[in-house]
């Protein structure tokens, strides 16, 4: 190191230089200016650093935002006066409320770890009903304290951060030592930089309180706190689905798998061929579409072989989400096979039952032309339905007749289950079907299929209260609605 950089007091002793290292934990505090306002009312200054939500009526809400653009920890006392149970302060990070308090809550301190570019946003909440106490809620010592930070699902060897060091009083470094509780995880090398060394887990252990020494060539050395925040890695970019169909072809060619991941895709992240091999056959990527729920469709070689329901399949985790996460974990999904009739969407998109649209985003929109002559086509399965049932209930050998004798025609039929599963729309309710279908019953109606697991004493029905299924006694009463 040149010696202008060596104060003259030292020059003639130039084994006691001691290395200034600079601390990297320092404190933030946000002052009104760095807030912003949402919801009915904003709130106020009231100083000491102390900010009150704004008056507002039922129903409303009064919110104040923090935008931070470092990682840390973030401390804060908040209180409120309320109407217990009722109306809350709420505390937010990035959209996902963290805690609340209702009623007559004492001043009291919370503290999180927070990411770079987090939104931090505190509301208070009324309900449609009275006001008690002063119906506010505060906040004051809104503090950051800025930390080293990295992801609990960074890889080995990612860095950290560099310690620094004081310009006026730098001597030559020989060496860097990082000590205390779980120093193992990290390395830090004659730069300064720290790295992670061994895996780290949020769970586990979400700050560690570390101490660096620095010791010169002349063997004087120095010692700084270094604290490293681990932040929970709110990655959820997984293979939500996978869905193989057979286009109702014997011809391998035409066939599809389709990966439904669990948010959008960069495209970018892509290329042909990123997809494992399976048994003879090689997937090859042929095109991508990118929406709330990104879909691949991929055309399997000439050479490949069908799939079986206990095949799995996988995607290199290179594939990002337009946000920039990897796909790191739940990369092994199972296959589901899909037939002409479970290849129409069945109305549920919250995930209330399996196999719901919500669970495999999967299917056709349904597709009906009112014959007007009471009849309904499907044009997704081809199949021709009774518009409106007799209104009456039979046993199962009675529905099998009455198909057979509809309008003297041989071609009606009672339908399998897989048919009569098809009409089923579990976007509604008692009657779980189609509008288009008159006078449907909630109540059971009868398919062709034998509960095989029940002597044959059984048949499969469905409901259409619900949309469900099950077997009931071919002796025992349903609806019939026939189908050709």
């Amino acid at each position: 190191i040149g010696e202008s950089k060596i104060p003259d007091s030292l020059l003639n002793n130039i084994g006691e230089v001691i290395p200034v290292l600079l601390e990297r934990s320092s404190i933030n505090s946000a002052t009104f200016s760095d807030f912003t306002f949402s919801g009915d009312t904003s709130w106020s200054d009231n100083g000491n650093s102390t900010y009150s939500s704004g008056d507002i009526s039922d129903d409303q809400t009064s919110c104040i935002i923090y935008n931070v653009n470092k990682g840390g920890i973030l401390s804060f006392d908040w209180n409120v006066s309320s109407e217990a149970d009722y109306d809350f302060l709420e505390f937010y990070i990035d959209d996902k409320i963290q805690d609340s308090i209702s009623g007559e809550s004492p001043i009291s301190n919370k503290s999180y770890s927070i990411i770079t570019d987090s939104e931090l946003k505190w509301c208070y909440i009324k309900d449609g009903g009275a006001s008690e106490g002063l119906d506010k809620g505060w906040i004051k010592n809104v503090n950051i304290a800025e930390y080293y930070s990295i992801d609990e699902n960074a890889s080995i060897g990612k860095s950290i951060g560099f310690v620094s060091m004081a310009s006026i009083n730098d001597s030559d470094v020989g060496s860097f030592d990082l000590l205390g509780e779980g120093s193992d995880r990290f390395t830090i090398d004659s730069s300064g930089e720290i790295k992670l060394a061994l895996d780290i887990d949020y769970e586990t252990k979400s700050i560690y309180h570390l101490t660096t020494t620095a010791t010169n060539t002349g063997g004087t050395s120095n010692s700084v706190d270094v604290n490293i925040s681990i932040y929970d890695d709110k990655n959820d970019l997984y293979n939500k689905s996978v869905v193989y169909y057979s286009n109702n072809t014997t011809v391998i060619s035409d066939d599809s798998v389709s990966i439904y991941f669990s948010k959008s895709i960069d495209n970018s992240s892509l290329s042909i061929d990123r997809f494992n091999n399976y048994g003879d056959g090689i997937l090859d990527g042929i095109g991508v579409y990118s929406n709330s729920w990104s879909l691949y469709d991929i055309t399997l070689s000439d050479s490949a072989t069908a799939f079986s329901k206990d095949e799995n399949i996988s995607i290199d985790n290179i594939v990002e989400s337009s946000d920039g996460y990897n796909l790191y974990y739940e990369t092994l999904t199972a296959i589901e096979l899909i037939n002409r009739f479970s290849n129409i969407k069945t109305g549920d998109i919250n995930n209330s039952i399996l196999n719901s649209d919500g669970a495999t985003q999967r299917g056709l929109d349904r597709n009906y032309i009112d014959n007007r002559d009471g009849s309904i086509t499907d044009n997704n399965t081809g199949l021709i339905w009774q518009q409106e049932d007799d209104n009456s209930n039979h046993t199962y050998s009675e529905s099998i007749t009455y198909c057979a004798d509809l309008n003297s025609s041989t071609l009606w039929r009672l339908p399998t289950i897989d048919e009569l599963v098809s009409i089923v729309d579990r976007g509604t309710l008692n009657p779980s079907i189609n509008s288009i279908f008159i006078n449907t019953k909630g109540s059971q109606y009868w398919s062709i299929s034998t509960d095989i697991d029940t002597s044959n004493d059984k048949a499969w029905v469905v409901n259409f209260e619900y949309g469900s299924n099950n077997s009931t006694a071919k002796t025992t009463t349903a609806y019939v609605r026939c189908v050709r």
